[in-house]
C-alpha cells in the first residue's frame, strides 16, 4: 500500500482512522499530534522549567526531541 499523504510505500497502517503512513509522514503526524495535546491539555506552558532525566532509552531521547 501507499501513504495516505505523499504517495511513498506505506511503513504503518493507523486502524481507526484508516490511514497508511510512510515513515516520514507518521513521524510528522505523531509529533503534531503530541505539540496538540500538550498545547490542549495545558501540560507545559512557555516559561516552564522542565527537568528531564537523560539517559540512552529511546523515550528519554523523543522527550528531549519534543520539548526542544
Amino acid at each position: 500500500m501507499k501513504c495516505g499523504r505523499c504517495g511513498k510505500k506505506s511503513f504503518y497502517f493507523r486502524k481507526r482512522e484508516g490511514m497508511y503512513y510512510c515513515e516520514a509522514c507518521f513521524c510528522k503526524y505523531i509529533v503534531r499530534r503530541i505539540k496538540r495535546t500538550v498545547r490542549d491539555n495545558k501540560i507545559i506552558t512557555r516559561g516552564d522549567s522542565v527537568w528531564v532525566k537523560r539517559d540512552m532509552s529511546p523515550g528519554s531521547q523523543l522527550l528531549l526531541y519534543f520539548l526542544n
